[in-house]
């Protein structure tokens, strides 16, 4: 079997990433699949101790920790199985864009087999693949790239392949792909550069003796670390006469590791899990002599410095399998003589070894002439390359981890220098100054003490630079006035004027325009930040023009009407913050074009509107305005603000106000929105515009339609439809829709992190969309939709005859309120709902039929309240594992339960049960 090559040099993988798997198996799962090539394929790998990745309900659920874009990451092989329903897998195909990345990029060996499928079917993407690309066109019209993506896949595949492979062969193409495999996956010895066979002679003779018995051997290191490379130089050459094989490095600098969490290490690469844990050392030592004893293995243990934690691990001979070897290498002499059989002594590498290989792992890659970070790097270097058990990383590797550790050591040296200057800007606060961390990072990067390429990248150092400070209680400092930089001040009048020069950063409080800070204000040329405290009214109107280098401005609080005309010669402005004034009016704002941050909350003039000039401050990131709810429309041209990263509510106008269509280009809008008055939306196309689908930071909606209904609920229902959110959502509200039909797309298993959905005022549905489908929903509330009469087996999954999964696997919560036609609930499957935990119904008066309770086995509360005729039988089909029952104002259920209830009709963990506020005795 042949695999695919890297078009280039590959990188390594990101260094964050151990490689838990070696092998990754993209396929389809069904019935065929997985008995005639899954099984067979798998159990071969694993007898040879090769991992691989089979779970892809994990990987997709995120269950693990890992998504499968990591674990591809982590791979050598992808073994890529066709069949004929292969292309209908979304999963599938991602996963496929995936490895064809890391294949191009780390090197990942690609492995196809095709089983009941021409391989020109698959290539060609023909017959099945045409059919299943064709429904996929349809569905993800909105979101076509994802599309082109899996075709280009798939051409970029065939193109790797000229062989005909000729399908699926059973067992010997079984033996071909493991026999290929198990050849690239040996280990192989480091280059003779490094200089380890002279001392790997001497240490294999002491292996060598008595093949049959557990040898204990130990290396005794002379400078502390080149015994690594002769363990390392010998577990490759010897690693193939050994079942198992088992590393642990840097033994020294585990001292805070508990014993149980090294063997809980030493298991893992025994039963090749993650999932192992040890509460006891002895009932650790106990497996790990069990796993073991009949089997022959190689251990290394590296610098070993505590006979207690070794004997921990590896106790005594008869925990090892017959020929089995234990490597300890050591600075200590001592420890050596108690627990091995032979030590050999590794004495100084020759000066030309260690120049051989510090060539090997430390290439020249550019100067540095910064000798601190120099010995950071060569310190890192070495754990990276002497330390790891397997003889180091390929030099690839190497370049790649140290190319992200000097962009780590950059971060670390800019969020040390933005928090010194940080730490000298906060003694120009006021004492009474109240500021929220994210306000901090946004007036220090708008002032430009920090800087950064991305939002993301400024917001990382922001608030790294806020830890810091937090660890100093950056409080008291603003408030030690010893400590002031001469370029801060609070005052002006005990500074010379050839300091006022240099002055970047002042925070005054004026008694009125005419204060005679002003006009010593006036020589500040290079300030960059003001803050003014008092009760002035009006500021001269001169005031701004000598001060061209001005960043930041705040006046919160003040009682400032307006902002002088010079206040237009702003033009580096980046932060304004006039909160809690009385300011009639912002007219000047469009002159100040670069600012960035404008801070309006608390202002009575703009209480109910923006400023009409808003739409020209193109370049403006944050907009802090607090009453949002009260706004009924926002000024035009608001969609011009492309650069803008929140907006709490997007109010639609009425005829001439602002359309949905604004939002069209807004693309870094990012996380929450609320879409209000809806009912203002003029058309479908209106709705399409505003390109939902494509912000894909936006990770709270809110669609609100208000208390108005229109009468053509048509209308509703395309306006609906056409705001799918992007695929990346995580809670979605719905609110006053007047359509009777859900939209199609929130069912779609395609929102794979939805974990909340509201639905409230929903009034003119008639039914519940398929929500059971969807990967990841914790939380669903439904709050008076009153034309549902009835929920049935569509509410958990489209087709009543698809019982191919569990719906809702990851419920948690499920409320069902004010339903006041609601009649009955059916069609829940044994196995469904198997993570809820609460359950809620109250206000249902017509409610009648429930589903069987005692199917729900994860159940642990429920709460049932005015439900008036609610059948009895519920009592007699609680869940097994039920701890709280609380009734209230249901008398069916009143009458059966009020004094006493038997235990045979009670789980054993019940014991709070409660009807109308009054706790029900057990017998």
């Amino acid at each position: 079997m042949e695999q695919t090559k890297p078009k280039s040099m590959p990188s390594s993988p990101p260094s964050s990433y151990s490689s838990h798997h070696e092998v990754f198996l993209n396929f389809k799962a069904d019935d065929n699949v997985l008995n005639n090539v899954v099984t067979p394929l798998s159990n071969s790998l694993e007898k040879w101790g090769i991992r691989i990745s089979i779970d892809k309900v994990n990987l997709h659920h995120n269950n693990n920790g890992q998504s499968f874009g990591k674990v591809i990451e982590s791979s050598k092989f992808a073994i890529t199985i066709f069949s004929k329903n292969y292309a209908s897998s979304i999963w599938c195909l991602d996963e496929l864009v995936k490895i064809m990345e890391c294949n191009n990029k780390f090197g990942l060996i690609i492995i196809p087999i095709f089983y009941d499928i021409e391989p020109s079917d698959v290539f060609n993407q023909r017959n099945s693949f045409s059919v299943a690309f064709t429904n996929h066109e349809m569905f993800l019209k909105d979101d076509i790239d994802r599309v082109v993506r899996w075709r280009g896949a798939l051409r970029e595949l065939s193109n790797m392949f000229v062989q005909d492979y000729g399908g699926w062969s059973g067992r010997s193409c079984v033996e071909n792909i493991v026999e290929e495999i198990s050849k690239k996956l040996r280990p192989k010895a480091l280059p003779s550069i490094v200089g380890t066979a002279s001392h790997l002679v001497e240490v294999m003779k002491f292996l060598d003796t008595e093949p049959n018995e557990v040898r204990f051997i130990g290396i005794l290191e002379t400078n502390g670390w080149s015994g690594a490379y002769v363990a390392s130089d010998l577990l490759h050459k010897w690693h193939d006469k050994f079942e198992v094989t088992i590393g642990i490095t840097c033994f020294s600098r585990r001292k805070s590791d508990t014993i149980e969490s090294l063997q809980e290490l030493l298991l893992s690469q025994v039963l090749l899990s993650e999932c192992i844990h040890i509460s006891d050392v002895d009932e650790g030592c106990k497996i790990i002599k069990d796993c073991l004893q009949s089997r022959r293995v190689i251990v290394i243990m590296h610098d070993v410095d505590d006979i207690a934690r070794f004997k921990a691990l590896a106790g005594e001979c008869d925990w090892f399998g017959p020929g089995s070897r234990i490597i300890i290498t050591s600075r200590d002499e001592h420890l050596l003589n108690e627990v091995v059989h032979d030590t050999y002594k590794v004495d100084l590498l020759s000066e030309s070894e260690t120049k051989s290989c510090y060539s090997y792992y430390y290439h020249d890659d550019d100067d540095d002439d910064e000798d601190d970070d120099d010995d950071r790097l060569e310190e890192h270097h070495f754990q990276l390359s002497i330390l790891n058990w397997t003889g180091g990383p390929k030099k690839e590797e190497v370049d790649a981890t140290m190319t992200t550790f000097r962009s780590e050591i950059n971060v670390e040296k800019l969020v040390v220098k933005y928090t010194l200057e940080i730490m000298n800007f906060l003694h120009i606060l006021p004492t009474t100054y109240q500021i929220t961390t994210d306000e901090l990072v946004l007036l220090c990067s708008g002032v430009g003490l920090i800087e950064a390429e991305s939002a993301e990248e400024l917001e990382r150092i922001g608030f790294s630079c806020i830890d810091h400070l937090e660890k100093f209680s950056y409080n008291v400092m603003k408030n030690s006035p010893s400590s002031l930089d001469p370029r801060c001040a609070r005052r002006l009048d005990n500074i010379n004027l050839s300091s006022l020069s240099r002055l970047e950063h002042l925070s005054l409080f004026l008694v009125g325009k005419n204060d005679s800070s002003i006009i010593r204000l006036q020589s500040c040329c290079r300030l960059k930040t003001l803050i003014l405290r008092g009760n002035f009214e009006y500021l001269p109107g001169d005031m701004f023009l000598g001060l061209g280098e001005l960043r930041a401005l705040d006046v919160r609080g003040t009682n400032l009407h307006y902002l002088p005309y010079s206040f237009k010669k702003l033009e580096l402005l980046r932060y304004l913050d006039v909160s809690k004034t009385p300011i009639m009016s912002l007219s000047e704002l469009c002159h100040v074009t670069k600012l960035e941050t404008l801070r309006l909350r608390g202002c009575s003039e703009f209480s109910h509107q923006l400023p009409e000039d808003l739409s020209k401050l193109i370049n403006l990131r944050h907009l802090k305005f607090g009453n949002w709810n009260k706004l009924s429309s926002l000024p035009k041209g608001f969609g011009n603000l492309t650069k803008l990263l929140s907006l709490e509510t997007f109010p639609v106008g009425k005829e001439d106000g602002t359309r949905l269509g604004e939002l069209m280009n807004m693309n870094e809008l990012r996380g929450s929105i609320r879409i209000r008055q809806l009912q203002n939306v003029l058309s479908e196309e209106d709705a399409k515009r505003a390109s939902l689908h494509t912000k894909k930071n936006i990770k709270e909606l809110s669609l609100d339609w208000g208390d108005s209904r229109r009468k053509d609920t048509n209308v509703d229902e395309k306006v609906l439809e056409y705001l799918r959110p992007h695929f990346s959502l995580e809670r979605l509200q719905i609110l006053g829709y007047n359509g009777k039909l859900l939209p199609s797309w929130i069912s779609s298993p395609y929102f794979s992190g939805i974990v909340t959905i509201d639905l409230m005022l929903c009034n003119s549905c008639a039914w519940l969309s398929s929500l059971g489908q969807l990967p990841s929903l914790k939380n669903l509330d439904i709050n008076r939709m009153d034309g549902v009469s009835n929920i049935n087996a569509l509410f958990c999954r489209e087709s009543p005859t698809n019982n191919d999964y569990h719906a809702f696997p990851k419920l948690e919560k499920l409320d069902l309120r004010s339903m006041s036609n609601l009649e009955s609930w059916t069609g829940v499957e044994e196995g469904d709902f198997p993570s809820l935990l609460r359950l809620g119904i109250s206000c249902c008066r017509r409610l009648v039929t429930l589903p069987t309770l005692s199917s729900i086995k994860s159940l642990k509360k429920i709460k049932l309240y005015d439900c008036p005729v609610l059948s009895r039988r519920l009592l007699q089909d609680l869940p097994c594992n039920l701890e709280e029952f609380r009734v209230t104002d249901c008398p069916t259920l009143k009458e059966r339960s009020h004094t006493n209830v038997s235990h045979s009709n009670l789980p054993p963990h019940a014991d709070e049960i409660y009807v109308d506020y009054d706790q029900v005795q057990v017998d």
